[in-house]
């Protein structure tokens, strides 16, 4: 911050006074990253575990379906197909 000497002009920013800001900037911004980061992470995994539940149960689906269409065939006396 710019101080104003008591003569009334203001106080010359140093280099030390940018580095010194600039530091802080960058551990700020370090920080908001990693927070950001964490949460991307536990969304992605969140997304992730969802996906993966969705999939097992389309499986489980489909092999009920298969299952369900060889009983109804057979049900109704249509051919079967053969499992090599």
């Amino acid at each position: 911050m710019v101080k104003k000497r008591s003569s009334g002009k203001k106080k010359a920013i140093t280099l030390r006074d940018v580095i010194s800001h600039i530091q802080g900037v960058k551990s700020e911004l370090s920080t908001d990253m990693q927070h950001m980061e964490q949460r991307l992470t536990k969304r992605i995994d969140d997304v992730e575990s969802n996906l993966m539940e969705r999939i097992d149960g389309l499986g489980q689906d489909i092999m009920a379906t298969a299952k369900d269409s060889l009983k109804i065939r057979r049900h109704v006396g249509m051919a079967i197909p053969e499992d090599d």
